[in-house]
């Protein structure tokens, strides 16, 4: 699944280094999913600066038509995030 369009991949994204945002558009791109995912890229930007923000994403059928899901990073005992946790209705 890709990163932009999923709560998990929101999850992670939003808590690497903001310089790696552009490297992540430019190699992988906002491929539309559905009519809810984020293909401008100042958009995304902002979606990921909201998620970093309140501290889980959420995915409101932005990767598949009725599929919802929330994900929330997970840190590591320095604070560094390491992976992400989601539930997915």
């Amino acid at each position: 699944m890709p990163a932009h369009s999923t709560g998990l991949g929101k999850a992670l994204l939003a808590h690497h280094e903001k310089s790696q945002w552009p490297v992540y558009v430019h190699e992988k791109g906002l491929k539309s999913y559905t009519q809810n995912t984020i293909v401008d890229s100042d958009e995304f930007y902002a979606h990921l600066r909201g998620i970093k923000l309140r501290g889980y994403a959420i995915d409101n059928f932005a990767n598949e038509d009725g599929i919802r899901c929330v994900a929330v990073p997970i840190n590591d005992h320095n604070g560094k995030t390491i992976a992400a946790l989601r539930i997915s209705g």
